[in-house]
């Protein structure tokens, strides 16, 4: 009997775009066989958020580096010349070098010395005049007091390591979203395997119904081969999509399709640590808590800074020195240094009125504080319900997987009792369409449940901060200490 195959246009729409998805016409760039820790691995060194946020890291350990050099001496070099007309006409060169030391109880000492090389023209003669002098100022309230001399320190270290655990945190959520559109490829190839199988099962199935009952062209086996068909285009297309979106995290130039490597876990487990433990652990890593415990910080020291500056100024200057003039630079400077000869200590004070606006900046500045607290303990919250979320969805994506590989399990017992009836002539045709297409959805829904375990497994990572030490990521750009 001569067997003819009839195939409706749109099944023959799907299989041209087939041969158009796999024909290579969409791009020729490389094909990798990648897995997921190498694509975490990849996406850690080339995707380009990551790589700005290094170089913001180089910015900020240069800011540390200047805020921890507030302490080091400034050194000024004073090189003068002037002419006074007058009956000698005097003509000066002066050069001049201060050394200025901050103190940790918010003052200054400075050390100063100068030369002068006088020319009297007026009377052919020169001479030199050495000075030497120390000075050492110390305010009294304003910018007085370890705390405020050192803030410029504590803050360029408060706000760099505010800034690399910002960092981690950044690599914490690229490489959860890496995580997930890799087990999307995953799925996707998966699918894309099954929906093929089940348009191989179904021509094979189709074919022995057509020799046990000699009906070649059965509408309803061409129309659930045409249905299998566009499961095929379908599954093509979110291959597609999914490689697209993690080609896109990976930033891989010249790439056009990443093959995984990595399966779906099979068999899952159940994650046994208690909640606590969770939370402890997440509570110590998080690195988006650690900003705001470092905030908090940073507020509270910026808020003592602006109190100090509301306060009144009122400064103490105690100053030695000592001068010479004599007509050899040696012995201006022997004489400068001779106590006996010259030798002047003075006591001053200073004092500033108050600006009314330093008040209000000070206000302003501890209401900072006192919100940063808040936040702080919101997050905390925040990261807490992270975590009793995240093990819930895990334990919950679990147990649907266990249900789903039984469904699965049930579904082909059910097509395989059918298959026997077959063999007696005893079939059905709807039932054997149907069951076949419960198989194929039961086996689709254990992908689909693995996948979410993956997920959650992923969240749970995130959630207790654990992601960059579960895959063993080197995190460089952080001040030693």
């Amino acid at each position: 009997m001569q067997r003819v195959i009839s195939v409706c246009p749109f099944t023959l729409l799907i299989i041209f775009l087939s041969l158009f998805n796999n024909s290579g016409l969409a791009g020729a760039g490389e094909i990798r066989a990648l897995s997921l820790e190498e694509c975490i691995r990849l996406a850690f060194k080339s995707n380009t958020d990551l790589r700005k946020d290094r170089l913001n890291r180089k910015l900020s350990l240069l800011d540390r580096r200047i805020g921890e050099d507030h302490f080091l001496p400034d050194l000024y070099l004073t090189p003068e010349t002037d002419y006074r007309t007058a009956d000698d006409g005097r003509s000066r060169f002066m050069f001049g070098t201060e050394l200025v030391q901050r103190i940790p109880t918010g003052g200054e000492l400075s050390l100063r010395w100068s030369e002068s090389y006088n020319r009297y023209t007026g009377y052919g003669e020169d001479d030199w005049t050495s000075k030497f002098s120390v000075k050492l100022t110390q305010p009294l309230l304003r910018g007085a007091g370890l705390e405020v001399s050192t803030a410029p320190v504590v803050l360029a270290r408060l706000d760099d390591d505010y800034d690399f655990n910002s960092y981690l945190w950044l690599i914490t959520r690229r490489i959860t979203q890496v995580e997930k559109r890799y087990w999307d490829l995953a799925e996707a190839d998966q699918n894309l395997s099954l929906a093929q199988a089940f348009l191989d099962d179904t021509r094979t199935l189709a074919r022995r119904i057509a020799r046990e009952t000699g009906i070649d062209d059965d509408p309803e086996w061409l129309a659930e081969i045409a249905n299998r068909e566009l499961d095929i285009a379908n599954a093509q297309q979110d291959c597609t999509e999914a490689n697209l979106a993690l080609i896109d995290l990976l930033d891989l130039g010249g790439v056009d399709r990443v093959r995984t490597t990595t399966r779906l876990w099979s068999k899952p487990k159940d994650k046994n640590r208690r909640i606590e433990d969770h939370l402890n652990l997440a509570l110590e890593q998080r690195p988006d808590l650690k900003q705001a415990s470092l905030y908090v910080d940073s507020t509270r020291m910026r808020a003592a800074v602006a109190r100090s500056n509301a306060l009144q100024d009122v400064d103490l200057a105690l100053t030695a020195s000592t001068s010479a003039t004599e007509e050899e630079l040696g012995e201006s400077i022997h004489d400068a240094f001779d106590l006996e000869e010259e030798f002047i200590v003075s006591l001053g004070a200073e004092i500033r009125f108050g600006v009314p606006g330093r008040k209000r900046s000070a206000i302003a500045a501890e209401y900072s504080h006192q919100k940063a607290k808040l936040d702080y303990l919101e997050r905390k919250q925040a990261v807490e319900n992270d975590v009793v979320t995240a093990l819930g969805a895990l334990k919950t994506s679990h147990h649907s997987f266990l249900k789903a590989v039984d469904v699965e399990r049930l579904a082909r017992l059910k097509l395989e009792a059918a298959l026997k009836k077959l063999d007696v002539g005893g079939a059905d045709n709807l039932k054997l369409i149907i069951y076949q297409r419960d198989l194929n959805t039961a086996q689709s829904r254990v992908y689909q449940a693995a996948l979410d375990y993956l997920y959650d497994l992923a969240d749970l990572d995130e959630a207790t901060g654990s992601t960059i030490s579960k895959w063993g990521l080197e995190v460089v750009l952080k001040a030693d200490g």
